[in-house]
């Protein structure tokens, strides 16, 4: 069936960009989706519905209007074997494609294969005129009215768009395949079509069709579609009564494959006289009491309007439904993608901060400095995420538990050392984190990619930009209210010693501020023998109060190191921002 594939070719790359933006939205991802992505996106199944778009407008549609009015056209002289002709042009049209098949491109023949009879039938040719030049389709806003047909012809003929104008080469070698297979069906003598051939010899071939056949098959049917329910009787009920709606015309062909309005002697007459007749008897409809016949007739009458109006408003409350689920679901993954980016953020920071650890030696001996085993456990798996989520390394990922048995410091320190350590000298450092979370899944490529998928990925590039922006403006925030603090987690894991190389350092001392704890900030302007662990301390003039001394005596125990911590012994203390911001990697 070539039908639909005009509607495919035309809006492919709307379905591809809807497909791209569900695929690309956290957790909403599925296999019907990635599998009609790889399809809409082949460069050859897109060629494929072009030609079986041109294939639908230039043969199809003409034959089926002749076949499906041949009844109406005995003024014209047309009859049911009338049609041996059209299949004889058909075929003619065939054999000219096969040998060359750029002919299938070119709309000054192709689509004037049937002209010959459109000038002697004119309804014909009023009806393909109304195909490109009359019959509209309401656009998806329900109100604007477009010439769909012309668009699309348009569109097959001189395709604007730049994956369409690529599919030309292949359409052509698709066409001459294409038209020789159906020669070959035209032809096989298992099928009737051979039999209206000129070139078989055909029993009902137009040479041989005389004026007594002809004269017996006008006003005949040409088609069996009134015969195969309920489709076939759907039609004929629509043709036959315009005003009748597309459920109330099925619910008749329905009735009819029930037997719901049958009669006894009806189906007595029409059957051979055999055992079986005593089976014929009246449908439901004939049995029941008159008066509750006439009932149900003018009860459904009186509801209809009710009925429709009232379905209509169910089927618009389901997609708003429905629309209102997805958005939900998009908007709440959007959100979750942006935390995990704001984790990315932070993690990209600690990488290049004085916490990472970039030789086995310093992991050695970082290891070797921390205390406990659980302090050990967690700075190893926070090494291995500053590469696997600031990074965006997926091969440095590693479990932390298999099989229910949590791995040691040792094997995450080894995986450490001997996998992620030596391939991060051969690898590019990004400049900024990845955004993996709106990363299209990678997916097989069917043949050849289509050129709008590369637009897709730059129109994704202008949405991750967005993302960032939304995810620095939220870490900002956050951090102002408390939330998160980037110059901690970029902390060295081990504090500085207290020696001559802290002088002129500049350092962060918690300090109470009204009820809450603030980092300020100074500079070291002695390490003080005594009492030991104590500094000679400089505020920096912004952070003191009124007529409070800006150079003070403070202690740094190596407990407090990086904590928000404030007692009548110790403060919290660390490295000041521009300390932290200088050792950045360049």
């Amino acid at each position: 069936n070539v039908e639909g594939a005009g509607a495919i070719y035309y809006n492919a790359h709307l379905y591809i960009q809807f497909l791209d933006e569900q695929l690309r939205t956290p957790n909403a991802s599925n296999i019907l989706q990635e599998n009609l992505f790889i399809i809409l996106s082949s460069s050859e199944m897109l060629s494929l519905c072009r030609l079986c778009s041109i294939f639908h407008f230039a043969f199809s549609l003409p034959l089926r209007w002749l076949a499906g009015n041949t009844h109406k056209l005995a003024k014209y002289d047309w009859s049911v074997l009338s049609m041996s002709r059209a299949l004889n042009i058909f075929e003619k049209a065939m054999e000219k494609i096969v040998n060359d098949g750029g002919f299938i491109l070119s709309e000054d023949w192709v689509m004037h294969v049937f002209d010959d009879i459109a000038n002697e039938i004119p309804e014909f040719k009023e009806y393909l005129n109304f195909i490109f030049e009359v019959k509209k389709s309401t656009a998806v806003d329900h109100q604007t009215e477009v010439l769909s047909g012309r668009s699309l012809r348009k569109e097959l003929f001189s395709p604007e768009r730049q994956e369409n104008k690529d599919t030309a080469d292949l359409v052509k070698t698709m066409a001459s395949v294409g038209a020789e297979a159906v020669l070959k069906e035209l032809r096989d003598p298992k099928k009737h079509t051979w039999e209206h051939l000129d070139s078989q010899n055909g029993p009902l071939s137009w040479m041989k069709v005389t004026d007594e056949m002809k004269k017996a098959s006008l006003g005949k049917n040409a088609v069996n579609d009134v015969s195969e329910r309920p489709f076939g009787g759907m039609t004929h009920q629509l043709e036959s009564f315009t005003t009748l709606s597309g459920s109330n015309a099925s619910a008749v062909a329905q009735a009819r494959i029930n037997g719901d309005f049958n009669r006894a002697e009806s189906e007595l007459r029409t059957k051979t006289k055999t055992k079986e007749d005593k089976h014929c008897k009246n449908g439901i409809a004939i049995d029941l009491p008159s008066e509750l016949l006439q009932t149900a007739i003018e009860f459904a009458m009186m509801k209809t309007k009710e009925v429709r109006k009232t379905d209509q408003e169910a089927l618009t409350k389901q997609q708003e439904h429905r629309a209102e689920k997805i958005q939900a679901l998009k908007l709440r993954g959007i959100e979750n993608a942006t935390q995990q980016l704001i984790d990315c953020f932070y993690y990209y920071d600690m990488y290049h901060s004085l916490r990472c650890w970039r030789t086995p030696e310093v992991v050695d001996e970082m290891l070797n400095k921390l205390k406990s085993n659980t302090a050990k456990l967690n700075e190893i798996k926070e090494q291995i995420r500053m590469r696997e989520l600031g990074l965006g390394w997926v091969e440095a990922r590693h479990a932390w538990s298999k099989n229910g048995r949590a791995y040691t410091v040792d094997e995450l320190a080894t995986h450490l050392k001997e996998v992620i350590l030596p391939e991060e000298v051969n690898r590019n450092i990004p400049s900024e984190p990845p955004v993996q979370t709106l990363e299209r899944k990678v997916l097989p490529v069917l043949g050849t990619l289509s050129a709008n998928v590369a637009k897709l990925d730059v129109a994704s590039g202008e949405k991750e930009q967005e993302m960032r922006e939304a995810a620095v403006r939220m870490r900002d925030e956050r951090e102002l209210e408390g939330v998160g603090d980037r110059y901690e987690q970029m902390q060295p894991t081990i504090p500085p010693v207290l020696d001559e190389s802290l002088l002129n350092r500049r350092l962060e001392i918690c300090e109470y501020r009204g009820d809450n704890l603030h980092w300020h900030s100074g500079t070291v302007l002695a390490v003080l023998m005594k009492p030991k662990q104590h500094v000679q301390f400089q505020f920096d003039a912004d952070v003191l109060d009124e007529g409070e001394d800006p150079i003070q005596r403070v202690k740094l125990l190596p407990t407090f190191w990086n904590k928000t911590k404030h007692t009548k012994n110790a403060k919290g203390w660390r490295l000041a921002k521009e300390e932290i911001e200088l050792a950045r990697p360049n």
